[in-house]
């Protein structure tokens, strides 16, 4: 089978062959189609074959960079094994129902238990025991972890959380009578570190158009106004008596985002850009950004391989050149002034794609390091370069770990203690070593104070302490640094210098305390995560100009240019973080450790970003990652994450760890959740700035790498993301959804490349990847993601980029996967974005219906989500309730989501998935029960459904009162979709022939 995409200036084609059962036996890489080939030569193939001699099929996968997986199953038993590299084995155990109850690698054995619905309630992996405990309707009602205490949730008659208490304070919610929330309250314990009250307002269509309340008794404001379509035009903020402000958005005719002015106002100075976003009219990616008001070219795509894999691009004013491996790995990249050709950035890389590690680094240009780096056989970093001195002694082990991934001895500090038996991942102590001795003399941290969402509010350090304050998200808004506070936690403390920021992070203000002058830095494209480009105005300047950020492919910023394309800084980074090189401009390099930090005290950086792009506090040698405080000496966070991502893996239990003590392979964007590099690379789908980023570091944009990322990492895994048991906090669910429509990345961008996005399969992948093979294939979307320009609300959902849920059959059960989006009613959004073990029960008007016992309740009071063309899942129970008409119960389920059905069958799957199923899954996450009843999709399903059986006189009782016809808004919205994409378009949109 041959399935072809848009790429650049010609068409990707990716082959697919099967036996003669239906099996896939060949997958091959993305190539570039031609006329005249059918299968050009040199397609590279990845292979799967299966043992008949065992039953059930043992099956070997192996990739095009050889890397060979081997999948087998004796009774309940999974057993993945690594047939080269490490040789590790994996393996799980299931009950009866498919709930796991063991699953065993390298660092042991974690053991699971379930109530009688099949809710997870303990996870146990040695003395360190996760347990979640539920009401009578399943909803979480406490979670405890030893690291990080008793977590308790109160609900009201709706279902909706209304009480959250953690080990530090609490977070109230109320809803209005549409279901939305209207209004948080938070509050420490202590009564003074976090004192919030937040109250949200929506318009006639359910979006929200403002944010506003006070945080520790300072106002603070966000709104967002829409046009005709639901679409951004303008948002801006008010916080610290600083404007941050987004507006004159304006859309082509494929809603894919054109331009837009970004401005901050501070001081009496007014900073601003307007950006234009240029696409290619054969693939419709973003292909160039520019400078509206200049005309000028900030950054373009030039050439790319078939699969994404960026050649050539420019970055202002140099030209960016990146050569890549066999394995398809980045191997070289140069970043050269496109004027004189001085070099910026040179970079060269040695990467073992079997074993997923990096072997070594080069860095040419003024710097001449070269790196080497060796790992323990469980892809932990042990030993490596000091690029200060250029030292390395082979087979040193500079790190020491125990199975659960703890860092028993460090080179640069000596023997950690962790002799506290209830909380096991929580050093006790330390016996310093000579280096140790000398680090904790320089950059001793006294004490740490957090508020109850475990941010910290003040650093009291030896060389200088930080004082963070936050607005109504747990972003930091404002922070105080440099010198030494003498109030307690540094109350009213203003330091040498001030920065503030917008709540999206796209803006930051510094603040010279000591002359009144101010640097205005606005990051184009997003995040400072994100972003490549700055528009930076310093302290003396009058006006600003455009800064370019040259990033490696962990996201730390190596060089930065200016217009002309001359190298304004060079920075250097030891594997863990430590900043070891810097040169400024024609400066003397300065190298080593404390001399950058000495140098650094003084705030004389451009941006105080570096490592993975992350703030540098200097003074109490710290790296904030937002969600949590890492220490670069110690190679771990100061403070334990929330979450654990993945519930299978022995290493992600120890929640200090810093991303599984492998940091040149992966990194951690918001210190909560790691990511396996290539992950970041294909995510276009979710905002063009990644693109650049792609661009600068030779990373994937698209074309199905998730495939890619399966066999270079060997054991990727998302399954039980999902799993309460695993998840301390459940804000997400009632709030975070909010504060992601103020975020930079949600406005701003259009969709990438979506037809290189969706052309990937989970078919190889999933047996390289370490998952159930066996079980069957889910069939991902060959060509397809969300449509670009689609406002950020309905996008930021559609993770999978085209996707379609799919659900694995065997023995009467199946695995449903949730994965992209769907029309959704009643569901507890903790299964959204999972996948669920259902049984099936039969068919209803020829859907198949599935039954779950996790997350839709249960007979009368069951939910349900709808998965076109032929798959609805229910809670337990339901099915036989199908056909009860008249009265009010689960019947009404049933022919609601069968207008789920009706609504694919009226604009078509693609049109389904891509408008529908994103606004209904965003609704589901955000709204409550009346809420998402009120939402255009779920009235839409249930003017289709009504009409639908009252035609055919069946009479049911389907909340008449907000059954209503298709607006002109969503009418148009379709219409244009269809068209473009060459489909027919309704004649009739509000009933069913």
């Amino acid at each position: 089978m041959k399935t072809k995409a848009f790429g650049q200036n010609n068409y990707v084609a990716k082959y697919k062959l099967y036996d003669a059962i239906g099996r896939i036996k060949q997958e091959s890489e993305p190539y570039f189609d031609t006329a005249t080939e059918e299968l050009p030569s040199g397609v590279k193939w990845n292979t799967v074959f299966y043992d008949d001699s065992y039953f059930p099929t043992k099956v070997t996968a192996t990739s095009f960079n050889s890397k060979q997986m081997e999948t087998s199953v004796s009774g309940r038993t999974t057993t993945v094994k690594e047939l080269n590299g490490n040789l590790r084995t994996t393996t799980k155990t299931t009950d009866v129902l498919g709930n796991v109850i063991t699953s065993t690698d390298k660092g042991g054995t974690i053991s699971f238990s379930y109530n009688a619905t099949g809710q997870q309630i303990s996870a146990q992996y040695g003395t360190n025991i996760v347990t979640t405990a539920y009401d009578d309707w399943g909803r979480k009602t406490e979670f405890t972890d030893p690291s990080n205490g008793i977590y308790k949730y109160e609900y009201d008659g709706f279902g909706r959380i209304v009480i959250e208490t953690s080990p530090k304070g609490t977070k109230e919610y109320e809803y209005n009578n549409f279901g939305q929330l209207y209004k948080q309250k938070e509050l420490s314990t202590d009564g003074t570190s976090t004192s919030k009250s937040i109250t949200y307002a929506y318009n006639s269509q359910g979006l929200i158009t403002s944010k506003v309340g006070t945080a520790n008794g300072k106002a603070y404001s966000s709104s967002i106004d829409y046009d005709t379509y639901g679409r951004v035009i303008s948002s801006s903020e008010n916080s610290n008596g600083k404007y941050f402000t987004k507006k004159g958005v304006t859309y082509d005719d494929k809603m894919r985002v054109t331009s837009y002015e970004k401005s901050l106002y501070s001081s009496g100075i007014y900073t601003k850009v307007t950006i234009e976003n240029v696409y290619d009219s054969w693939s419709g990616e973003l292909y160039q950004v520019k400078d509206k008001t200049q005309n000028k070219v900030l950054w373009e795509l030039q050439s790319a391989e078939a699969d994404g894999r960026v050649l050539t691009a420019k970055l202002g004013g140099t030209s960016i050149a990146n050569q890549y491996d066999s394995n398809n790995f980045l191997y070289t990249t140069q970043h050269k002034n496109a004027n004189n050709n001085a070099t910026v950035l040179q970079m060269m890389y040695s990467f073992n794609a079997i074993k997923n590690e990096l072997n070594s680094r080069t860095r040419g240009g003024d710097f001449n390091i070269s790196e080497s780096f060796q790992y323990d056989d469980n892809n932990r970093l042990v030993n490596w370069t000091d690029p200060s001195t250029g030292t390395f002694t082979q087979n040193a082990v500079r790190n020491s770990y125990d199975d659960k991934g703890r860092i028993l001895n460090n080179d640069q500090v000596g023997e950690i203690k962790f002799n506290n038996t209830n909380k096991i991942y929580q050093a006790t102590g330390m016996v310093l070593n000579t280096a140790g001795q000398q680090n904790f003399n320089q950059n001793l941290l006294q004490k740490i104070t957090y508020n109850e969402n475990n941010d910290p509010i003040f650093i009291d350090g030896l060389k200088g302490d930080v004082r963070f304050e936050y607005g109504l998200s747990e972003m930091r808004q404002e922070v105080h640094y440099g010198g030494n506070s003498s109030l307690p936690l540094g109350e009213g403390w203003g330091g040498d210098f001030t920065k503030y920021y917008s709540e999206d992070g796209g803006y930051e203000i510094v603040r010279n305390n000591q002359t009144g002058q101010e640097k205005h830095i606005l990051y184009i494209g997003g995040a400072p995560y994100e972003s490549n480009i700055v528009y930076l105005k310093d302290y003396t300047e009058s006006s600003g100009s455009y800064k370019f950020l040259h990033k490696d492919y962990l996201g730390s910023i190596l060089a930065i240019s200016d217009e002309t394309g001359n190298a304004v800084e060079q920075r250097h980074y030891d594997a863990w973080g430590n900043f070891t090189h810097l040169k400024i401009g024609s400066q003397t390099m300065i190298v080593g450790v404390q001399q950058v930090t000495d140098y650094l005290a003084n705030n004389n950086l451009l941006l105080d970003r570096g490592y993975t792009s992350h703030e540098h506090f200097s003074e109490v040698g710290l790296i904030h990652m937002n969600g949590r405080l890492y220490d670069p000496i110690l190679r771990r966070f100061l403070n334990a994450d929330e979450n654990i991502q993945d519930p299978y893996n022995t290493q992600n239990y120890n929640k200090y760890g810093y991303v599984m003590n492998n940091p040149l392979m992966y990194n951690d964007p918001n210190g909560e959740f790691i990511w396996f590099l290539p992950a970041i690379w294909a995510a276009t789908h979710v905002f063009w700035a990644t693109v650049i980023t792609g661009a600068v570091i030779g990373a994937a944009i698209g074309a199905g790498m998730y495939a890619i990322q399966a066999q270079i990492s060997g054991n990727w895994s998302w399954g039980g993301f999902g799993k309460s048991i695993l998840m301390g906090s459940v804000t997400g669910a009632v709030s975070a959804g909010l504060g992601q429509v103020f975020s930079a990345s949600g406005f701003w961008g259009s969709v990438g490349n979506a037809a290189l996005a969706g052309a990937g399969s989970d078919g190889v992948a999933s047996i390289i990847n370490g998952t159930n093979f066996l079980e069957g294939l889910t069939k991902g979307a060959v060509i397809g993601g969300a449509v670009a320009g689609i406002t950020y609300t309905m996008n930021f959902y559609s993770k999978t980029g085209g996707k379609q849920a799919g659900a694995k059959f065997g023995n009467g059960k199946a695995e449903i996967d949730l994965s992209k989006g769907f029309g959704a009613h009643d569901v507890d959004p903790e299964v959204l974005n999972t996948k669920i073990q259902a049984k099936y029960v039969g068919q209803y008007r020829g859907v198949n219906v599935y039954e779950s016992s996790v997350g839709f309740g249960s007979g009368s009071h069951s939910g349900g989500l709808t998965l076109p063309p032929n798959q609805m899942v229910v809670g337990k129970g339901a099915y036989s309730l199908r056909d009860i008409f008249g009265k009010s119960g689960t019947y009404d389920l049933f022919t609601h989501e069968y207008g789920h059905v009706l609504q694919a069958k009226k604009v078509g799957e693609a049109a389904f998935y891509d408008i529908i199923a994103t606004s209904s899954l965003y609704s589901a996450t955000t709204n409550t029960y009346d809420g998402h009843n009120q939402f255009w999709t779920e009235t839409w399903a249930n003017q289709l459904s009504y009409d639908y059986f009252s035609n055919r006189n069946l009479s049911f009782n389907l909340l008449a009162n907000i059954a209503k016809p298709l607006s002109q808004k969503y009418i148009d919205i379709f219409t244009n979709y269809l068209s473009i994409r060459g489909f027919s378009i309704p004649t009739s949109w509000n009933t069913i022939p």
